[in-house]
Formats: structure tokens, sequence, C-alpha cells
């Protein structure tokens, strides 16, 4: 089971580029019904904001497991 989660996500993970274009599209596109627009934008912006708020909780993890090898080591951390 775990092998079929990871080649669905795989899949998924691999259409991602594809499926930003499409929605960057439908977002842009005067065509677009508002509602339609309106939700891809949003789609568009979660996205973004998901992104930043991942990439800023890796950083605090990685400063947090260097602090706890500080302290394993005996030194002092800098707080």
């Amino acid at each position: 089971m775990r092998e079929a989660l990871a080649g669905t996500y795989n899949r998924l993970i691999s259409a991602g580029p594809a499926v930003a274009d499409r929605l960057l599209s439908i977002a842009l596109d005067p065509a677009t019904k508002s509602y339609a627009a309106v939700s891809a934008c949003e789609a568009v912006i979660r996205s973004i904001e998901r992104g930043v708020l991942d990439r800023e909780m890796r950083e605090h993890i990685a400063k947090l497991r260097e602090q706890m090898a500080q302290l394993e080591q005996g030194r002092p951390i800098d707080v």
C-alpha cells in the first residue's frame, strides 16, 4: 500500500509544473468567469504561501538541530 501511495505522490509531483501552468492560465485568462478566476487565484496564492512556510519551517528546524548538537557537545548556544 505504501508503494502505491508513493507512486501516486510521485505522479502528482511530476505533474506539478503542468498543473501550475494550467492554473495560472485559468487565473489570468480574461475569458475565465470571475468565480473560476478567483478560485484559481486563491489556489495559486495558497501554494505560494505554503511553499514559503515550508521553507521557513525547514530553516527553523535546521537551526534547532544545530542548537541541539551544540548542547549535546556541551557548548553554549547563542539565543
